[in-house]
């Protein structure tokens, strides 16, 4: 894949490594994207709480079949030219003890995710967002080099059975509680949020832990970086030696 022949590889949890034609395949998915640096509890917690939302408008046979994915871009893993295996092993390790399939790309924009998926499978998908990572999609800068720009680029994302399951946000700087119902977009975005909202592609899933909330992965490195040993309250055991590396400032 770092040499440009593939867009996607599959790693299980037991460490093999799966073509995504055969292991998607019919398969209802719940993705969520990020660095991963460190794992941590709120993105375990996140994505439970979006399998739960997500699995209530799905029959019993499909869960059975249902599987959890956590993509890592290409770009996160590149220290110049070539990929940190450290670090990689590192994080795919942490997140296979959790029971997560690893995602590997070499795709920067957003509705790339979802056409690769749906090119896999027509089972539902449920990709999960914070509501950051929401607010992120509406700037030009995720959809450079894409004709139509941000319009285009959200009729792709919703392909076939593709929804956001977007889980809340803590504005630190007022103390407000933002969902997926609360959430203003951009003034010129405000009734496409609103058409996408009310059509069911964007779902508000319901998350309370208001501690893990509080502190981003950037708060929890920085902890880290710092010798807080307040960081191992956020993470989770299995990515202890994954945090361990950033000491010192690495990253």
């Amino acid at each position: 894949m770092h040499s440009g022949l593939s867009e996607a590889t599959l790693f299980c949890p037991d460490g093999t490594v799966a073509q995504p034609a055969d292991l998607l395949y019919k398969r209802p998915i719940v993705l969520m994207r990020g660095s991963f640096m460190p794992l941590c509890n709120i993105h375990i917690e996140m994505m439970e709480s979006v399998r739960a939302k997500f699995y209530e408008t799905l029959p019993e046979d499909k869960r059975d079949r249902g599987i959890d994915i956590c993509e890592l871009s290409l770009s996160n893993l590149l220290r110049g030219n070539e990929v940190d295996m450290l670090e990689f092993i590192d994080r795919a390790d942490a997140l296979a003890a959790m029971g997560k399939t690893v995602m590997i790309t070499n795709i920067t924009h957003f509705h790339r995710i979802s056409e690769l998926l749906n090119s896999y499978t027509k089972e539902p998908i449920a990709i999960a967002l914070s509501i950051g990572l929401l607010h992120e999609l509406f700037k030009d800068k995720w959809v450079e080099g894409v004709p139509g720009g941000i319009l285009a680029s959200m009729g792709h994302m919703f392909l076939n059975q593709t929804k956001f399951y977007v889980t809340p946000w803590i504005n630190r700087a007022t103390g407000e509680f933002v969902t997926a119902g609360t959430y203003r977009a951009p003034e010129e975005y405000h009734y496409l949020y609103r058409h996408l909202r009310e059509s069911g592609k964007i779902i508000e899933v319901p998350y309370f832990n208001q501690k893990l909330l509080m502190s981003t992965p950037r708060d929890i490195v920085r902890m880290i970086q710092e010798g807080d040993e307040a960081w191992r309250e956020y993470v989770p055991e299995a990515a202890y030696r994954m945090a361990e590396h950033l000491k010192g400032g690495e990253q």
